[in-house]
């Protein structure tokens, strides 16, 4: 926070306007300048100017209000002050003032006028003493208290301070610093410190009865886990070659079932055809049998695809049979195979479990104890 001007009216003994550019020379040329001049000069008012501007009261008086304002010059029927300042490189204007009824001397003291705006363009951030006094504190992190302990230090504190005995003084700046949070800060890790270490002593005591895994037994583990994972992969390459065998002999089965779906076909013809058999031969020998050639070459064709059926029927009740044999030993296989798998997962699960359950989740939270526990002792 930077103060870069004051300007005030009717302070104490300073009346009429007055205003302090610390922009301009000499300010702006010299790091450092005192405020000088006999008792009684106003040198004071000049800081309360600036407590007032933006926290509405001084570490003289206290809060300035229309029941109570022993700040305003006698004799005159108002005053103010207005502080510019900056935060992180942004200029803002604090403003309070007060005046009398019908601006008479003698009037009765009105309510404060106050306001707060940013300097570059004009916008108001607060009009009440209240909002007022919250946005000041959240822009510049500062109430008044600790505004007076560091920006501002009154002169009375300021004499207490550099007269108090080598004891005093350390409780005085404490007392004007605000530093008595460090000792809060001390007692609250000092009191972690100590939950932690109990903490850390629990988990020593509760390793203490489980057996922790040396690295070589890790390192079996995690072999015996990737062959079981290899394992694992060859029993699935072999159940996906057992399930196409399957499929395969799930075809032949509905083949075979056209087959017999044709042969009763093919019955069915036969059965026809030998009840057919003395109309044909009367026909044969009658004039109008020429009239039936077709029918009868129909006739000859539908026996020859009848023994060209008979005998794939008879072809693939061969590859049946040798499809029965292939496929019983394909699912025997299956079996062992499955079987393997499922003893195969349940032993990495068994293991897995135990890695993840028990061990890993030890080691790491007796680690993070531990790091802690080194932490808090450096």
């Amino acid at each position: 926070m930077k103060i870069l001007s004051l300007q005030f009216k009717n302070l104490n003994s300073l009346k009429g306007e007055w205003k302090i550019d610390f922009t301009q020379s000499p300010f702006v040329d010299n790091g450092l300048f005192a405020i000088t001049g006999p008792t009684g000069a106003g040198k004071t008012t000049l800081l309360d100017a600036i407590c007032l501007a933006l926290y509405h009261q001084t570490p003289r008086l206290g809060q300035i209000s229309a029941s109570t304002n022993e700040i305003m010059t006698r004799g005159t029927a108002e005053c103010s002050a207005e502080v510019q300042f900056e935060v992180k490189g942004k200029a803002y204007r604090a403003h309070w003032s007060m005046r009398r009824s019908r601006g008479k001397a003698d009037g009765n003291l009105q309510q404060a006028d106050v306001e707060l705006a940013e300097v570059a363009t004009g916008n108001v951030l607060a009009t009440q003493i209240k909002q007022k006094n919250e946005t000041i504190e959240r822009i510049t992190g500062l109430d008044f208290s600790r505004f007076t302990k560091s920006m501002l230090l009154s002169q009375g504190e300021f004499a207490a301070f550099l007269n108090a005995k080598e004891a005093e003084r350390a409780e005085l700046l404490e007392e004007l610093t605000g530093t008595e949070i460090y000792g809060q800060i001390s007692e609250r890790v000092h009191l972690h410190f100590a939950e932690a270490k109990q903490k850390l002593a629990e988990l020593n005591s509760q390793a203490k009865g489980v057996q922790l895994l040396t690295d070589e037994a890790k390192q079996l583990l995690q072999e015996e886990l990737t062959q079981l994972q290899q394992q694992q992969t060859e029993h699935k390459a072999k159940v996906t070659a057992s399930s196409a065998h399957l499929s395969w002999w799930q075809q032949q089965e509905r083949g075979l079932q056209e087959v017999a779906a044709n042969t009763e076909r093919l019955q069915k013809v036969k059965e026809q055809q030998t009840l057919a058999q003395p109309d044909l031969l009367r026909l044969q020998q009658s004039e109008p049998a020429e009239q039936l050639r077709t029918p009868f070459m129909l006739m000859q064709n539908d026996r020859k695809q009848l023994g060209s059926n008979q005998q794939a029927y008879n072809d693939k009740q061969q590859s049946e049979q040798t499809l029965k044999v292939q496929m019983e030993g394909a699912v025997q296989a299956f079996r062992q195979e499955s079987e393997k798998l499922t003893q195969s997962k349940q032993t990495h699960d068994q293991q897995e479990r135990l890695i993840n359950d028990q061990v890993v989740p030890l080691d790491q939270k007796v680690s993070a104890e531990q790091a802690k526990l080194n932490d808090k002792e450096y």
